[in-house]
């Protein structure tokens, strides 16, 4: 169960830092518009996403040597083919990291406003128990720009979030029909996508 548990962390971990490593090498290339730029982020992270989720486990456990030798020399895992072996280690790790990841956005949401209600505690001297009134007109900042974007919501950017709808989306069709329990899984996934989204909207941006 530590082994299980701790693929499935480690997925989600290495799945942050390919968004962040994706995202800021497609906007260091540049392109030519600004739609571009969007498109070619959504399609990168998402194959990145989709290959370390989908892809990644299952060639790491294959065993390639009935297909082909030099193929073996790579690709020399346990199992040759689905099992019941294969759906209680693979399998198994597989459901668990895409159940992990369906609570990933409110998680993600809620660090990124712990870290805004952080920095402007901070720079309204930790008046954070006293009135609206009392606080309010209490910063450190000189400049209205410094003000806005410390206590604004940053801008609505959905590139890398299509590429995590696409990324369950693939995953399940892929492997839904050998574990089931990836539709229900995909469908807690999209109804916690949307309570999120309606919710920074609302209140964050």
């Amino acid at each position: 169960m530590l082994l299980t548990n701790g693929i499935s962390y480690s997925i989600i971990a290495v799945n942050y830092l390919l968004k962040v490593f994706t995202i800021s090498l497609i906007t260091w290339i540049g392109y030519d518009t600004h739609s571009e730029l969007m498109t070619k982020i959504v399609n990168g992270v998402f194959i990145a996403l989709f290959f370390n989720t989908g892809i990644l486990l299952m060639l790491t456990n294959a065993n390639l040597s009935d297909v082909s030798g030099w193929l073996s020399a790579v690709f020399s895992g346990t199992f040759y083919d689905y099992s019941p072996k294969w759906y209680a280690s693979v399998g198994s790790v597989l459901v668990s990291t895409m159940l992990l990841n369906a609570f990933m956005p409110p998680i993600f949401e809620g660090i990124t406003n712990a870290t805004a209600w952080l920095f402007q505690t901070m720079d309204n001297g930790w008046r954070c128990c006293k009135k609206k009134e009392e606080r309010m007109y209490f910063t450190k900042t000189t400049q209205i720009y410094q003000y806005l974007d410390l206590y604004t919501g940053p801008d609505y950017i959905v590139h890398y979030k299509y590429s995590g709808v696409l990324n369950v989306i693939y995953v399940t069709m892929l492997y839904g029909l050998g574990l089931p329990a990836l539709f229900p899984i995909a469908f807690l996934s999209f109804l916690i996508y949307w309570a999120t989204e309606r919710y920074q909207l609302a209140y964050t941006y």
